[in-house]
């Protein structure tokens, strides 16, 4: 099974190679691009450069190939202090990547703080760009257009058609879950306000 995705994998890659996806070292020098504020997105000849991960400062990695063409993990990184979370998901239209928006968002955002994130597929294009954009979605409140837009700005992305599918599916999803914060957060604010309002009555 692993020498059929890794075939599948390198087929994978001259495709998009013919299509014109260039490498994003290519496209920005030493360093790929940040997409957002300590959060970079890489192919996988970044990952496996522990020297050039050295040079980035790398703290934290999302492998988003983990076990499906990008074969690191825990312990390929053992000695360099990077906290390390992969899941394994084709990047085939069918896949069900939607099952990790959720907890790879999570694992960005507890993690954004001064530190450096590497987000990491193949060729840095498809499964790493929408679990980024799901990111920006949940916890920077961003339409889907504006995520990848802003993510475009920085790298030349291009997530598969079934995998955008899933986020449109789930922005309803991802809109509840910021209005039961914000509503969370008023009802917080009602309780302040009116706490005070007591306290004071009694001064």
């Amino acid at each position: 099974i692993s020498s059929l995705r890794q075939l599948l994998d390198d087929v994978r890659v001259q495709i998009l190679h013919d299509l014109g996806l260039r490498r994003c070292e290519h496209l920005h020098g030493a360093h790929p691009p940040l997409v957002w504020p300590n959060i970079f997105i890489a192919e996988k000849s970044v990952a496996v450069n522990k020297a050039r991960l050295k040079r980035m400062g790398i703290t934290h990695i999302l492998n988003t190939a983990h076990g499906t063409g990008v074969y690191t993990g825990e312990s390929f990184y053992a000695g360099m202090n990077i906290q390390y979370m992969g899941i394994e998901v084709d990047d085939f239209a069918d896949a069900d990547i939607a099952a990790h928006f959720r907890p790879t968002a999570e694992f960005l955002d507890e993690a954004l703080s001064n530190i450096k994130f590497l987000v990491v597929s193949m060729m840095g294009v498809s499964r790493s760009a929408v679990l980024v954009a799901s990111y920006l979605m949940i916890f920077q409140h961003m339409t889907i257009m504006e995520a990848l837009t802003s993510m475009r700005k920085k790298r030349a992305i291009s997530p598969n058609e079934g995998f955008l599918k899933q986020l449109r599916e789930r922005k309803n999803t991802f809109r509840r879950h910021l209005d039961a914060l914000k509503g969370s957060l008023s009802a917080c604010a009602r309780f302040l306000s009116c706490k005070t309002y007591i306290n004071c009555s009694f001064v």
